[in-house]
């Protein structure tokens, strides 16, 4: 065999590993790209995470901020929302909610963005921060995810074909709405409970909200007792002024309780006697 002929087959069989390393590495990215996408499963609706939430005081935060999370659970319709933020007297009011205009907002809470787009099989943050710091009292807000039309009025930056397309196809969805309780600047946590009458009786005699969650033993004719783990059957929010009940008869033989106090957690339980 010539030496021309020995370097042709060389390069040819050069060309040909150099070929298969690049399907390879498509190959593996193939594999990494499905592995990236967070949602196996596809279906139109979106998420958020948590309809309420507690803001806390954080010390340890130079930029006291709360981050919400919206995801679009589609496999291939991008979602538009608005995002709007309601001023609340109290959850218990009657009063009508107040929407908060963009100065209300640098005076009390403001939010950014505040029109989404939420590509398909992704998640976006919204994020929420307090100008003028903390209130003096609990501050309760509504924050109403609104699904739109993307229009120039609103916000959005999308081409008029691309916006007919999207006219063409679109359908509306559901909006979200979430509870915002904020802490204020000195919060107090404290509280009276007292047993009476086969209940249990907790009263919020500070400034903050007291969360209490209660368990019972899970009931199980083919587990061991033992093997049983404590199940949650009750979230409740006390606020300032007001009293929460808890009636014995309703568990089984004892009644496990947590308060939890900002940032803190107390547990504490009592006997049912029958």
């Amino acid at each position: 065999m010539s030496s021309k002929t020995i370097k042709k087959t060389i390069f040819y069989i050069t060309l040909l590993f150099i070929c298969l390393v690049y399907i390879t590495i498509a190959k593996a990215d193939e594999i990494n790209n499905s592995q990236i996408v967070p949602y196996k499963e596809c279906h139109g609706g979106v998420a958020i995470n948590g309809l309420f939430n507690y803001w806390h005081t954080d010390d340890n935060s130079p930029q006291d901020q709360l981050v919400k999370t919206l995801t679009n659970n589609s496999c291939s319709t991008p979602k538009y929302f608005l995002v709007k933020v309601y001023k609340v007297t109290h959850p218990l009011s009657k009063e009508k909610d107040k929407l908060l205009t963009l100065k209300d907002m640098t005076q009390s809470l403001m939010v950014y963005p505040n029109h989404l787009v939420v590509l398909p099989k992704h998640s976006v943050n919204i994020i929420f921060s307090l100008p003028n710091g903390r209130p003096k009292d609990l501050g309760f807000y509504r924050v109403a995810f609104l699904p739109v039309i993307p229009e120039k009025e609103y916000g959005f930056n999308i081409s008029h074909k691309q916006l007919e397309k999207i006219r063409a196809r679109a359908s509306v969805g559901i909006g979200l709405s979430t509870a915002l309780v904020i802490e204020p600047k000195s919060v107090k946590y404290s509280y009276r409970i007292k047993r009476d009458q086969g209940k249990v009786k907790i009263k919020n005699t500070g400034n903050g909200v007291i969360i209490a969650e209660t368990f019972d033993k899970c009931i199980s004719d083919h587990l061991p007792e033992k093997s049983c783990k404590y199940r949650k059957n009750t979230r409740s929010y006390i606020y300032p002024g007001l009293q929460e009940q808890f009636n014995l008869a309703n568990y089984r033989d004892q009644l496990s309780l947590s308060l939890e106090l900002g940032q803190t957690r107390k547990m504490m339980s009592y006997r049912v006697v029958k």
